[in-house]
């Protein structure tokens, strides 16, 4: 069964009570225990000023990926070498070519490939490829018809 809301709301369920236990509570809310007495860690100011810088730098060079990023705040000397990693993984991504790039447009038209089962090396279609003064190669006598 898939537990439905936050974590912090399914917490607000759980009371202690005589009646059922802090275990069956949890399993009946779709809670682990851990996750019922985690309490979260506040982030240091350390970090949020590495978080924002990391932002700018992003902003500045959208195109850098989260390594180049990295060497950038080594150089500064706000980072060491996998400082950042857990940082760059939060949404920091290089703009690129993604993948997919050969999928058609809406509205595109997708012509007939014309020369499919055509060989090049009939002597009707291509004459010029067979005499012994042609110096081309056969394969560029392919638009003769």
């Amino acid at each position: 069964m898939q537990a439905v809301g936050s974590v912090t709301a399914r917490q607000e369920f759980i009371t202690p009570c005589p009646e059922l236990s802090i275990r069956r509570q949890c399993e009946l809310v779709g809670l682990s225990r851990s996750g019922f007495y985690y309490e979260p860690v506040p982030e240091s100011a350390e970090n949020l000023a590495l978080m924002r810088r990391l932002d700018e730098l992003h902003l500045e060079r959208p195109v850098y990926g989260s390594r180049r990023l990295t060497a950038l705040l080594q150089r500064e000397g706000l980072v060491n070498c996998s400082g950042c990693s857990g940082c760059c993984a939060d949404g920091v991504e290089a703009i690129y070519p993604k993948r997919c790039l050969s999928q058609p447009g809406e509205g595109h038209r997708i012509y007939p490939y014309l020369l499919r089962g055509w060989k090049s090396a009939v002597r009707t279609r291509c004459g010029a490829a067979t005499s012994p003064m042609c110096r081309w190669p056969v394969a560029s006598c392919i638009w003769w018809h």
